[in-house]
């Protein structure tokens, strides 16, 4: 008895062995260039789905088991390839595929509600997705313009607020935080977003999470998540320029208007544009201009992509200049003769100069566009960060693993107080803001003592104006 039970263990061990027995190889190709496509899906269905994707350069081998069965081919912006193939005992066949574009709307793909990647449709926490071309037709000067027209996102003093939640507060923190491919990118100094670190020349889309997303970002990300993904190589390379400028208006009263139409010919603004001295020469209104260009490509096994940024900007408040550089990219090398597993390593680098006047506060009710002598000063901001990474992937067993870091440099120094201000106009000043203040404090003291218990904005404002 004992040795029928092991001769018929043994048969079915030599079964199985032989109903998996058969063996599919081959590449997978773009149809129109045919560059080999990494990461399709090659699967079939036998008590739930199986299959393998295909390595760096397009390859691909799956058992399949006796008898016939339906292959699907499927890589995320191609048409699906259905091959169905029927394969002897012990074969090993090998077949070469060729898939096309899609031209249909593709759902789009989203990774900041679980760290990974999913359908849109599948995600069960409240997200806007933000495309490239919808940034490309608003033509915003920071990614901060694009945000502020999102339902239930607000941007208040700079600052990102989700759904009312508190953005960012002195000696607390932010509360919604920003990420760029993963990585957080406020300042680590005051936990504040800087968004001309944002390289908007170079995005992808941008992810918004609506609600609290602490458990898998940390605190920073109570009210919400605003992941921006940047562009990486496709199978083309590919080159973007782009150039805007923009005129500022007259301001609403005449008293408000800070500038002349001698203004410009007497070179008082902080910075110039290129256009002002050509095209834009005889515009007396303050403008700003700027240049985005990227390009990206594959070479080898390794994906490239850089970007620049230069934006110029007058100000619509005198001494309210801002004068950008910015440039980045990424370096990505993926590792040939892994098999179906998959490992990339490389980095993203980003520098950041930034020139602009620290408009504070202005100097009286009538000159609301101009700066007291007190608080305006130009700043200069150096920001430089390296961010290398690894990834790996197994699909055998369904694992994926990650190491991200960063090094981060940043300096801030004071280029020059209060331009143009003389200390005249200091001195005439401080006597100006003393009796300003002295009036206040009288007229609260003279309303106190008619109604001690209520001082309204109207009462001061009716007993300042009684005052000489």
């Amino acid at each position: 008895m004992k040795k029928i039970y092991i001769l018929t263990l043994l048969l079915c061990f030599i079964s199985f062995g032989n109903s998996f027995a058969q063996t599919l190889k081959g590449h997978i190709y773009d149809a129109k260039t045919n560059e080999p496509l990494v990461g399709a899906a090659v699967t079939y269905k036998l008590q739930g789905n199986q299959g393998v994707v295909s390595d760096i350069n397009g390859a691909y081998e799956i058992k399949l088991p006796e008898g016939g069965v339906d292959l699907v081919f499927s890589y995320v912006g191609y048409e699906d390839v259905l091959m169905p193939i029927v394969i002897d005992r012990r074969e090993v066949v090998t077949k070469d595929v060729y898939m096309r574009e899609s031209t249909k709307l593709l759902e789009e793909v989203v990774v900041s509600a679980r760290r990974f990647e999913q359908k849109l449709s599948n995600v069960t926490v409240s997200m806007d997705v933000v495309k490239a071309g919808d940034i490309a037709r608003q033509a915003p000067t920071d990614i901060s313009s694009t945000l502020r027209t999102l339902p239930g996102v607000d941007i208040v003093d700079k600052q990102p607020s989700i759904r009312g939640g508190s953005g960012w507060t002195y000696g607390v923190g932010a509360r919604s935080q920003i990420l760029v491919d993963g990585m957080s990118t406020l300042n680590p100094k005051t936990g504040e977003i800087n968004w001309n670190t944002v390289p908007l020349e170079n995005i992808e889309q941008i992810e918004v999470i609506k609600g609290a997303s602490s458990v898998l970002y940390g605190s920073s990300a109570l009210n919400g998540i605003i992941n921006i993904r940047t562009a990486r190589p496709g199978l083309t390379p590919k080159t973007r320029f782009s150039a805007y400028v923009g005129i500022y208006g007259d301001a609403e009263n005449d008293e408000y208007q800070w500038s002349d139409k001698s203004f410009w010919k007497e070179d008082k603004y902080s910075v110039k544009p290129i256009l002002r001295g050509s095209l834009l020469s005889g515009v007396r209104n303050p403008i700003y201009e700027g240049f985005d260009l990227s390009h990206s490509r594959r070479i080898g096994n390794f994906d490239v992509s850089g970007s620049m940024n230069l934006f110029t900007d007058e100000g619509y408040r005198q001494q309210g200049y801002n004068k950008r550089f910015r440039m980045g990219g990424n370096l990505t090398y993926h590792q040939p003769d892994m098999g179906m597993k998959l490992l990339n390593y490389g980095f993203n680098i980003d520098f950041l100069s930034n020139q602009y006047g620290d408009f504070f506060i202005w100097r009286s009710p009538t000159e609301v566009y101009k700066p007291s002598p007190f608080t305006n000063m130009g700043r200069e901001d150096n920001n430089f960060h390296i961010d290398p990474f690894i990834n790996y992937v197994n699909p055998e067993n369904g694992t994926s693993h990650k190491i991200k870091g960063r090094f981060y440099y940043s300096a801030d120094n004071i280029v020059r107080p209060s331009q143009g201000a003389s200390i005249g106009d200091i001195l005439g000043n401080m006597g100006t803001d003393a009796h300003r203040l002295f009036r206040i404090l009288q007229a609260v003291i003279t309303v106190r003592s008619i109604r001690p218990w209520s001082v309204s904005v109207r009462d001061l404002s009716t007993e300042i104006w009684k005052m000489p």
